[in-house]
């Protein structure tokens, strides 16, 4: 993730009541295309979701775009709401609260310019032969250190890739669509020679995490559920996994 100041994104989805004081809810979150991006229209397809979520409930938003670490402690001491996407892990539920799943993700292994006979893995104990980096604080290190497997971490997706190409990982584990997202921005002219092994290290939901410290939390959560679900049920959320599908079936393996 970048190493800079924050970015304070107001976005006021409807306009205030007259004499209405109510503050509005600040939620953090920080560059992880195509979910979440300063940079992207509406700020990326999991903000989509958020502020549909929010215009149900009639409520404004404020998205504090942070470096992930500052913003889970963000969270995590209460000075905003929540903050998102993230994926559930057992630390993180010690510290914080979590919504229901807002959109599903798929956790891979890319690997770069050689066959795919040349890996494979049935279990993840299968995988303690090879070196596997990931990003620190990312939920692939609860995942993977939790069946024993030893990783070589970086400091963000493009570092972690970089150490692949150098060969200095034989695999790099990440949110799949974050990484070829990333691949084709910032390596265009070598995107070709990166691929995925055929068989996913897991598929799991992305969340909002919420302060466990932030007055009225847990109602407005409850609020925030129901709303969602209703959002699912709404064409423009299908039409937010359309747009996913078209990424995702882009990149290919």
């Amino acid at each position: 993730m970048r190493r800079s100041l924050g970015i304070l994104v107001g976005l006021c989805l409807l306009l205030p009541v007259p004499g209405q004081t109510a503050e509005p809810v600040r939620i953090a979150t920080g560059e992880w295309a195509p979910y979440t991006s300063s940079q992207m229209e509406n700020f990326g397809v999991a903000a989509e979701i958020v502020s549909r979520v929010f215009q149900r409930l009639d409520m404004e938003v404020e998205f504090v775009f942070y470096p992930w670490a500052r913003c889970y402690q963000a969270v995590k001491k209460g000075t905003v709401w929540g903050g998102f996407p993230y994926a559930h892990t057992d630390e993180r539920a010690e510290e914080v609260l979590f919504s229901d799943n807002m959109i599903y993700a798929t956790l891979t292994l890319f690997y770069f310019g050689k066959d795919d006979g040349d890996f494979q893995f049935k279990t993840l104990t299968d995988l303690k032969q090879y070196r596997i980096g990931g990003v620190k604080g990312y939920y692939e290190e609860s995942f993977l250190n939790k069946a024993g497997i030893t990783m070589d971490y970086a400091p963000g997706l493009r570092n972690g890739f970089e150490k692949l190409m150098l060969g200095r990982t034989d695999l790099f584990a990440s949110n799949e669509l974050a990484g070829w997202f990333l691949l084709n921005r910032v390596f265009p002219d070598r995107v070709h020679r990166f691929k995925t092994l055929r068989k996913p290290l897991d598929r799991h939901g992305l969340k909002m995490i919420v302060s466990k410290r932030y007055p009225g939390a847990e109602p407005l959560l409850r609020r925030f559920n129901a709303a969602l679900a209703a959002v699912k049920n709404e064409m423009f959320y299908r039409m937010i996994l359309k747009k996913l599908r078209c990424r995702r079936s882009h990149h290919g393996r």
